[in-house]
């Protein structure tokens, strides 16, 4: 594909990275005020995490990409521990783990049929 836009996914992976340490280090003008069930929450935002930092390489490098998903979901769920109305836990890890590793196997089949399909435009010319 074009190396703008590997560019383009690649400053909005980086904005969703800063913007979910942002949401693990602020402090919430609801504590104590609203309790919605967070189960998924994690799985979701890894999922789309490991999707986007995928898509944003050329060479996608799988192994590198989970060591360093599943070590930030590592560290945010130890800053959780000294943000009083987050918890930590290891079905958080879990979640995290199952969403980054979903994230990446979907990635992967996308960029494949992106190939497909610009091959198979390119071939029709």
């Amino acid at each position: 594909m074009k190396q703008w836009l590997y560019r383009f996914v690649a400053g909005i992976t980086g904005c969703l990275w800063i913007f979910y340490v942002y949401l693990l280090l602020a402090r919430s003008p609801f504590r104590g005020k609203i309790h919605a069930p967070e189960y998924g929450v994690h799985a979701v935002f890894f999922f789309i995490l490991a999707f986007m930092t995928t898509c944003s390489q050329p060479k996608p490098r799988i192994f590198w990409t989970l060591m360093a998903l599943y070590l930030f979901g590592c560290f945010t769920e130890m800053a959780q521990h000294f943000n009083p109305p987050r918890t930590c836990g290891l079905e958080d890890l879990l979640e995290d783990a199952i969403g980054a590793s979903l994230g990446l196997v979907a990635s992967l089949l996308w960029m494949k049929l992106l190939r497909k399909i610009f091959y198979l435009t390119r071939v029709g010319k």
